[in-house]
């Protein structure tokens, strides 16, 4: 069969056959094949998708019926062969016929396409928009130069494997134009109830024809899955059959509560579902094309915490946290969240209801060059809430900060409670603060619980300042924070005062060496406060 018919790539649009030829008023490739008895012509309108990545181009095959064999009323039985087929060239060794339409697949090939309108007798696109027609036959948005593509009903899908175009030498020359069916992909579409009305807030689709075909890996493309609590957070992912992902629309600042099938709440979706569209093969048209969603949303991105490792892979300065057992770091082995300890957090921290849990053997360790507060919490922001959780045995290591930073916080609990936030009801005991050759500008504040407002915040232990400098390798360490000196200059231990409130004092120098690492300051007794 293969070389009884030529395959044309043919520009659309007018003068389209004269390309490459040296008049317009020379035959043009197809008529100068139709002169050597390739009499019939087969087109394939692509129908608003694109062969090789050119919307301007079509395929034509032309077939010489003289060489096909007849049978005994003369009739020549041709059986066509579908534009992408492997086994068609292409005109390139390395390159196959490809057909495509962004957002769309392709159901089939039919004999017979009709134009959908409106009411008023306007076309329409597959979205209801009205559209005008030109004057070179294209179609435009009403009122405007943007380019647009009708919707089509269809009828008689072409079977390549079955279905044959019979002629007869006294049909003489015939033309016969397949087009092709193209349907948006399939959609889920995701609401969300704002003052009461379910609002649009995401889509995922997927090309239903893939989805369907017999032995797909892409099988499972037309199923949802509800998210799901996975390791202390609200897991929005699933791995499809073939490992991509798919993901549920999340909503910011917001967490999933629960999703249903009907906007009236009464079919929940409790781990998947299935998208409920298929398509009219008969018209080439899609039923219920796009599937609604109905989700339900609480407000803050929330987490339930039943280790300390949860707590560690979960940090968010906005999160709300639910704590739901003790949760032990272990000496630092498990890392408090960086998110947490150098950030503004503006979320909620709290024991699940009726309980106090503790948090316990923590270590944080500053060493941020440019952060401007820090502690378990860097700042807790104006309407942060914590609330009914104690700590126990934490360190916070001011161990460095950017040289000369201004209006800096610094504490074990936060640099800052600023004022409006809520914290209650929270403990801390066998704290410890250590300070190491830090460089601070004006305005800094250090306080071994928190600055501002600790009413809420009860001390059951005071809580230790160790002060320690920077290993010079020499038996010598550097600090940069001044010390009290001896009569003959000597510096004997670090000048730093410690009031009743906790507020620590510091005077920077350019440097001070010694001979001791640290200095565990007792500022009831050793300070001059």
């Amino acid at each position: 069969m293969l070389n009884k018919f030529k395959i044309l790539l043919l520009l659309l649009g007018t003068g389209a056959l004269c390309s490459g030829i040296a008049a317009c008023a020379a035959l043009s490739p197809v008529e100068d094949l139709q002169s050597q008895g390739y009499t019939v012509k087969v087109s394939y309108d692509p129908n608003g998708g694109a062969f090789l990545g050119n919307s301007g181009v079509t395929v034509v095959d032309l077939f010489n019926p003289s060489q096909l064999e007849k049978d005994g009323e003369g009739n020549v039985s041709i059986k066509l062969l579908e534009p992408t087929d492997p086994k068609r060239p292409s005109g390139s060794d390395s390159e196959d016929i490809v057909l495509t339409r962004s957002g769309h697949f392709l159901v089939g090939w039919y004999e017979t396409r009709h134009l959908v309108t409106d009411e008023s007798g306007n076309p329409v696109d597959e979205n209801g928009t009205v559209l005008e027609q030109t004057e070179d036959g294209t179609y435009v948005v009403a009122g405007t130069e943007t380019t647009g593509y009708p919707a089509y009903t269809y009828e008689n899908m072409w079977d390549f494997e079955k279905d044959r175009l019979v002629y007869n030498e006294a049909d003489g020359i015939v033309s016969f134009t397949l087009y092709a069916c193209w349907v948006p992909y399939f959609e889920f579409d995701y609401y969300h109830q704002v003052d009461g009305e379910w609002t649009l807030y995401g889509t995922t689709d997927f090309d239903y024809k893939t989805a369907n075909a017999e032995g797909s890996a892409s099988a499972d493309r037309d199923t949802v899955w509800v998210p799901r609590w996975d390791n202390g957070a609200m897991n929005y992912s699933h791995a499809y059959a073939d490992k991509e992902e798919y993901a549920f629309p999340k909503l910011e600042n917001y967490t999933f509560s629960a999703a249903y099938a009907d906007a009236d709440r009464t079919e929940a979706i409790s781990d998947s579902f299935e998208h409920t569209g298929y398509i009219d093969y008969e018209t080439g048209t899609a039923v219920n094309r796009v599937q609604n969603i109905y989700v339900d949303f609480v407000e803050g991105t929330r987490y339930r915490i039943e280790t300390a490792e949860q707590l560690s892979a979960n940090g968010d300065a906005k999160g709300w946290y639910e704590i739901l057992a003790d949760l032990d770091f272990q000496d630092g082995k498990v890392a408090w969240p960086a998110a947490l300890s150098s950030n503004v957090f503006s979320g909620k921290f709290y024991s699940t209801e009726g309980q106090t849990y503790t948090l316990s053997n923590i270590s944080v360790k500053h060493s941020s060059g440019s952060a401007l507060q820090g502690g378990l919490f860097g700042a807790v922001a104006k309407g942060a809430v914590i609330d009914r959780v104690a700590f126990e045995s934490v360190t916070f290591d001011l161990a460095y900060t950017g040289a000369r930073l201004r209006d800096t916080s610094f504490g074990t609990f936060a640099g800052i409670v600023e004022e409006g936030a809520k914290v209650t009801s929270v403990t801390l005991s066998g704290a410890e603060m250590r300070i190491g050759a830090i460089t601070l500008g004006s305005g800094y504040a250090i306080n071994l619980v928190a600055n501002g407002d600790t009413s809420g915040i009860t001390v059951l232990q005071d809580v230790g300042l160790v002060v320690y400098g920077a290993n010079l390798m020499n038996g010598e360490y550097n600090y940069t924070i001044d010390f009290v000196r001896d009569a003959d200059n000597n510096p004997l231990r670090p000048d730093i005062t410690v009031s009743d409130t906790g507020e620590v004092g510091l005077t920077f120098v350019t440097t001070v060496r010694t001979n001791a690492e640290s200095y565990v300051i007792n500022y009831q007794e050793e300070t001059n406060a």
